[in-house]
């Protein structure tokens, strides 16, 4: 994955982290489970980045774009 310049950027929002493009390979119970760990991450450890899923893949195509929406 390449940086964009945004993504590169300080400005991440209410944050002030950079973000950092999470992808995932998966999207049934454990990608779900593992998804919702990355988005709650910041509650419980002060991590320098702002994870952001950016890519998901798996092996139906539907199944994966109903994930991704």
């Amino acid at each position: 994955m390449r940086e964009t310049e945004t993504e590169a950027g300080a400005d991440s929002g209410s944050t002030g982290k950079r973000p950092l493009g999470v992808g995932m390979v998966g999207y049934a119970f454990m990608g779900a489970a593992h998804s919702q760990g990355w988005r709650t991450v910041g509650r419980v450890f002060d991590l320098p980045v702002r994870p952001v899923l950016s890519a998901v893949c798996g092996r139906d195509g539907g199944a994966v774009r109903a994930a991704a929406d």
